[in-house]
């Protein structure tokens, strides 16, 4: 599981741990105006980061510690329902994420180890479009981004939608819905994605969900599945995904429940503790996940 390398890069890079802490700190302190979001969550951020690490080592010029931060802080907060936007989320959040990644950052008192200017312009970039990606760490955080793409995380952004929505008319209510609102943003996303080594790894993460939710689709005009079983799995893994990884953290089963406590009801059963049992349906929905 990626969790154990990102857990390698952490542990031997104080600065990056105290980031992890700064922005798990900046969640506690500030979760009722900035709620953690399912689909970018700290397991999204944490992949995000070590892919972007990964990536670095093939521009000589970037400092991996650099790409490391850029892709943990690049979506502090994702804002979703009650906003002017597409259904998977294109609303203009990238400015406010550079502005709070900034006030983390400062919180890490890591200024002097690393190009903050640097980090923070491609944070405020990292949705791309046309002339938008100038720097070599702005291509490799917007190609890190798009390559943890997966089924988990568009399920739950929907979760999150659905739950969100103010009206029963803004609520997504068809595997069929989600995949045509995927493939409008698979579009757009290929044809934004740079050349640079490594970028056939986002390519493959679109692909592959893309793959998922069509057979997830066929499976919904057959009568064999719906939206409901689709959170049971694939939003619940997500849930499950972001409480180990902070498990994995030695973060506090208090503190987990502050930051996760909005999903209690798909983690059912968070609040007494069973995350036993949460580990146990993880693995059967593996098997699910698998035969697909």
């Amino acid at each position: 599981m990626e969790i154990k390398k990102y857990m390698e890069i952490i542990n031997r890079d104080e600065d990056i741990r105290r980031c992890f802490n700064s922005l798990k700190n900046f969640w506690l302190e500030n979760r009722e105006n900035y709620p953690v979001r399912l689909a970018h969550g700290f397991y999204h951020l944490a992949m995000v980061a070590y892919k972007a690490y990964k990536l670095a080592e093939n521009f000589p010029g970037v400092s991996k510690r650099d790409a490391y931060i850029a892709g943990l802080l690049h979506e502090p907060y994702r804002p979703i329902g009650g906003v002017p936007k597409d259904k998977l989320g294109k609303e203009k959040h990238a400015k406010n994420s550079k502005e709070l990644a900034e006030k983390i950052i400062e919180g890490a008192n890591i200024v002097g180890s690393i190009d903050e200017e640097l980090i923070l312009n491609a944070i405020e970039r990292h949705h791309g479009g046309e002339g938008v990606l100038e720097t070599d760490l702005d291509k490799i955080l917007f190609v890190a981004d798009k390559a943890d793409m997966k089924e988990e995380r568009v399920f739950g952004y929907i979760w999150d939608w659905n739950n969100n929505a103010t009206t029963e008319e803004e609520k997504i209510k068809s595997i069929g819905e989600v995949l045509k609102a995927f493939m409008e943003k698979m579009f757009e996303d290929k044809k934004r994605i740079p050349p640079i080594i490594g970028f056939t790894s986002a390519l493959d993460a679109l692909d592959e969900t893309y793959t998922v939710l069509s057979i997830l689709s066929r499976k919904e005009a057959q009568g064999d599945i719906d939206l409901a079983d689709c959170f049971d799995i694939y939003a619940l893994r997500e849930a499950i995904l972001n409480l180990q990884f902070l498990r994995s953290m030695r973060v506090s089963y208090d503190e987990i429940y502050m930051i996760l406590g909005a999903y209690n009801d798909l983690l059912y059963g968070l609040k007494e503790g069973r995350i036993g049992y949460l580990d146990e349906y993880f693995r059967k929905t593996e098997k699910y996940r698998n035969r697909l």
